[in-house]
Protein backbone atom coordinates (compact mmCIF):
# COMPACT_ATOMS: atom_id res chain seq x y z
CA UNK A 1 0.00 0.00 0.00
CA UNK A 2 1.77 3.79 -0.95
CA UNK A 3 -0.33 6.08 0.52
CA UNK A 4 1.35 10.37 1.07
CA UNK A 5 -1.10 10.36 4.39
CA UNK A 6 1.64 13.02 6.27
CA UNK A 7 0.05 16.00 7.81
CA UNK A 8 1.81 18.66 9.44
CA UNK A 9 3.18 17.58 12.45
CA UNK A 10 2.46 13.72 10.66
CA UNK A 11 -0.88 13.18 12.26
CA UNK A 12 -2.67 16.72 11.27
CA UNK A 13 -6.16 15.54 9.67
CA UNK A 14 -5.60 11.96 10.30
CA UNK A 15 -5.53 10.28 7.02
CA UNK A 16 -3.17 7.59 8.78
CA UNK A 17 -6.54 6.20 10.40
CA UNK A 18 -8.39 5.38 6.61
CA UNK A 19 -5.03 3.85 5.96
CA UNK A 20 -4.64 2.03 8.45
CA UNK A 21 -8.20 0.24 7.89
CA UNK A 22 -7.59 -0.20 4.06
CA UNK A 23 -4.39 -2.18 5.50
CA UNK A 24 -6.31 -4.29 7.57
CA UNK A 25 -8.74 -5.27 5.18
CA UNK A 26 -6.72 -5.42 2.05
CA UNK A 27 -3.23 -5.65 2.48
CA UNK A 28 -1.41 -9.45 2.11
CA UNK A 29 0.73 -11.36 4.58
CA UNK A 30 3.76 -10.29 4.05
CA UNK A 31 3.21 -7.19 2.00
CA UNK A 32 4.88 -3.98 2.38
CA UNK A 33 3.52 -0.40 3.01
CA UNK A 34 4.73 2.87 2.21
CA UNK A 35 6.23 4.77 4.03
CA UNK A 36 7.24 1.90 6.24
CA UNK A 37 8.22 3.83 9.71
CA UNK A 38 7.39 6.92 11.19
CA UNK A 39 8.62 9.51 13.72
CA UNK A 40 7.36 12.30 15.44
CA UNK A 41 10.05 15.23 16.59
CA UNK A 42 9.87 18.35 19.12
CA UNK A 43 12.87 20.80 19.64
CA UNK A 44 12.66 24.13 21.70
CA UNK A 45 13.43 27.43 19.70
CA UNK A 46 14.13 30.63 20.44
CA UNK A 47 13.54 33.97 17.76
CA UNK A 48 13.94 37.03 19.06
CA UNK A 49 13.53 38.76 15.64
CA UNK A 50 10.08 37.46 15.78
CA UNK A 51 9.38 38.86 19.20
CA UNK A 52 10.95 41.97 18.47
CA UNK A 53 9.24 42.76 15.18
CA UNK A 54 5.55 42.05 17.12
CA UNK A 55 6.75 44.52 20.45
CA UNK A 56 7.31 47.06 17.72
CA UNK A 57 4.45 46.69 16.12
CA UNK A 58 2.25 47.31 19.01
CA UNK A 59 4.12 50.08 19.56
CA UNK A 60 3.59 51.89 16.55
CA UNK A 61 0.06 50.81 14.95
CA UNK A 62 0.07 53.75 12.01
CA UNK A 63 1.36 56.12 14.85
CA UNK A 64 -0.94 54.94 17.98
CA UNK A 65 0.67 53.07 21.00
CA UNK A 66 -1.66 50.22 21.50
CA UNK A 67 0.72 47.83 23.97
CA UNK A 68 -1.72 47.81 26.19
CA UNK A 69 -3.20 44.73 23.58
CA UNK A 70 -0.24 42.71 23.29
CA UNK A 71 -0.52 40.42 25.76
CA UNK A 72 -4.10 39.88 24.19
CA UNK A 73 -2.40 38.87 20.65
CA UNK A 74 0.07 36.91 23.16
CA UNK A 75 -2.22 34.75 24.47
CA UNK A 76 -3.88 34.32 20.72
CA UNK A 77 -0.70 33.59 19.27
CA UNK A 78 0.25 31.31 21.64
CA UNK A 79 -3.55 29.15 21.20
CA UNK A 80 -3.10 28.20 17.78
CA UNK A 81 -0.04 27.04 16.35
CA UNK A 82 1.78 28.65 13.18
CA UNK A 83 2.34 26.70 10.11
CA UNK A 84 6.10 28.05 8.82
CA UNK A 85 9.55 27.04 8.27
CA UNK A 86 12.16 27.54 11.42
CA UNK A 87 15.17 28.09 10.50
CA UNK A 88 17.52 25.30 11.77
CA UNK A 89 19.82 27.97 13.96
CA UNK A 90 16.95 29.62 15.59
CA UNK A 91 16.79 25.52 17.56
CA UNK A 92 18.58 25.60 20.58
CA UNK A 93 18.43 21.81 21.48
CA UNK A 94 18.56 18.46 20.06
CA UNK A 95 14.96 17.04 19.46
CA UNK A 96 13.16 15.08 21.10
CA UNK A 97 11.18 11.89 19.46
CA UNK A 98 7.83 12.03 20.80
CA UNK A 99 6.01 9.01 18.57
CA UNK A 100 8.17 6.39 16.90
CA UNK A 101 5.62 4.39 14.92
CA UNK A 102 8.09 1.48 13.89
CA UNK A 103 6.38 -0.70 11.86
CA UNK A 104 3.42 0.91 9.96
CA UNK A 105 2.49 -2.84 8.86
CA UNK A 106 1.63 -3.88 12.36
CA UNK A 107 1.29 -1.19 14.66
CA UNK A 108 -2.31 -0.87 15.85
CA UNK A 109 -4.79 1.96 15.22
CA UNK A 110 -5.05 2.78 18.47
CA UNK A 111 -1.44 3.69 18.89
CA UNK A 112 -2.57 7.21 16.54
CA UNK A 113 -5.08 8.12 17.84
CA UNK A 114 -3.35 9.96 20.68
CA UNK A 115 0.14 9.79 22.48
CA UNK A 116 1.85 11.45 25.30
CA UNK A 117 5.72 11.63 26.00
CA UNK A 118 8.43 13.15 27.97
CA UNK A 119 11.08 14.78 26.67
CA UNK A 120 14.28 16.15 28.67
CA UNK A 121 16.42 18.46 26.78
CA UNK A 122 20.13 20.11 27.61
CA UNK A 123 20.31 23.99 25.83
CA UNK A 124 22.99 24.53 23.56
CA UNK A 125 22.50 28.14 24.48
CA UNK A 126 21.97 30.95 26.97
CA UNK A 127 18.66 32.37 24.88
CA UNK A 128 14.59 32.84 25.57
CA UNK A 129 13.25 29.73 24.71
CA UNK A 130 9.80 31.13 22.75
CA UNK A 131 8.36 28.03 21.85
CA UNK A 132 8.51 24.33 20.02
CA UNK A 133 8.40 23.48 17.00
CA UNK A 134 7.24 20.11 16.14
CA UNK A 135 7.83 17.86 12.92
CA UNK A 136 8.12 14.83 11.01
CA UNK A 137 10.29 11.90 9.34
CA UNK A 138 9.53 8.40 7.64
CA UNK A 139 11.60 5.83 6.69
CA UNK A 140 10.24 5.42 2.58
CA UNK A 141 12.41 1.98 2.12
CA UNK A 142 15.27 0.77 4.39
CA UNK A 143 17.63 3.40 5.40
CA UNK A 144 15.96 5.72 3.03
CA UNK A 145 14.21 8.79 5.21
CA UNK A 146 11.82 11.65 4.36
CA UNK A 147 12.61 14.44 6.89
CA UNK A 148 11.19 17.63 7.32
CA UNK A 149 13.36 18.92 10.26
CA UNK A 150 14.23 22.64 10.05
CA UNK A 151 17.83 21.32 9.34
CA UNK A 152 16.80 19.37 5.88
CA UNK A 153 15.18 20.76 2.53
CA UNK A 154 12.26 23.03 3.17
CA UNK A 155 8.94 20.66 2.24
CA UNK A 156 5.38 21.66 1.84
CA UNK A 157 4.71 20.24 5.25
CA UNK A 158 6.85 22.85 6.61
CA UNK A 159 6.84 23.02 10.45
CA UNK A 160 4.65 23.75 13.75
CA UNK A 161 5.58 26.11 15.35
CA UNK A 162 4.16 26.03 19.49
CA UNK A 163 4.59 29.45 20.92
CA UNK A 164 5.18 29.89 24.46
CA UNK A 165 2.59 33.01 26.01
CA UNK A 166 5.76 34.10 27.45
CA UNK A 167 9.26 33.89 26.78
CA UNK A 168 11.03 31.52 29.23
CA UNK A 169 14.66 32.41 30.19
CA UNK A 170 17.44 29.19 29.80
CA UNK A 171 20.85 28.81 30.57
CA UNK A 172 23.07 27.26 28.43
CA UNK A 173 23.47 23.39 29.46
CA UNK A 174 20.52 23.63 31.47
CA UNK A 175 17.45 20.85 30.84
CA UNK A 176 14.15 21.62 29.26
CA UNK A 177 12.03 18.96 30.55
CA UNK A 178 8.05 18.71 30.08
CA UNK A 179 5.84 16.54 28.71
CA UNK A 180 3.41 16.54 25.38
CA UNK A 181 -0.32 15.06 25.13
CA UNK A 182 -1.76 15.27 21.90
CA UNK A 183 -5.69 13.57 21.35
CA UNK A 184 -8.01 13.96 18.25
CA UNK A 185 -10.29 16.45 18.90
CA UNK A 186 -13.87 15.42 19.58
CA UNK A 187 -16.24 17.44 17.57
CA UNK A 188 -13.57 16.63 14.34
CA UNK A 189 -11.18 14.19 14.69
CA UNK A 190 -8.93 15.65 11.40
CA UNK A 191 -7.99 18.09 13.93
CA UNK A 192 -6.02 17.79 17.32
CA UNK A 193 -5.73 18.63 20.58
CA UNK A 194 -2.61 19.62 21.98
CA UNK A 195 -0.55 20.39 25.60
CA UNK A 196 2.62 21.04 26.37
CA UNK A 197 4.13 21.12 29.83
CA UNK A 198 7.46 22.25 30.44
CA UNK A 199 9.59 23.99 32.60
CA UNK A 200 13.57 23.96 33.06
CA UNK A 201 16.08 22.19 35.70
CA UNK A 202 17.47 25.98 37.35
CA UNK A 203 13.85 26.20 39.28
CA UNK A 204 10.55 27.68 38.67
CA UNK A 205 7.05 26.93 38.24
CA UNK A 206 6.13 24.73 35.42
CA UNK A 207 4.16 25.93 32.76
CA UNK A 208 0.90 24.51 30.54
CA UNK A 209 -0.24 25.61 27.44
CA UNK A 210 -3.13 24.11 25.13
CA UNK A 211 -3.34 24.51 21.73
CA UNK A 212 -5.58 23.92 18.69
CA UNK A 213 -4.20 21.98 15.55
CA UNK A 214 -6.78 22.45 13.47
CA UNK A 215 -7.67 24.38 9.90
CA UNK A 216 -7.39 27.86 11.13
CA UNK A 217 -3.81 27.06 12.25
Amino acid sequence: IVSEWMGCFLLYESMLDSVLRARDRWLKPGGSMLPRRAQMWLAPFRDEEAAEEQKAFWADVHGIDMSCLAPIARAELARRPEVELLLAQNVISSPSCVLDIGDLASCDLSDCQSLCASFDLSSHVRAELHGFVGYFAVELVPGQWLSTAPDAEPTHWRHVLFHCELPLPVQQDERIRGRLTMTQATQNPRCWDVVISFGVSGGGEERTQRYELDVRC
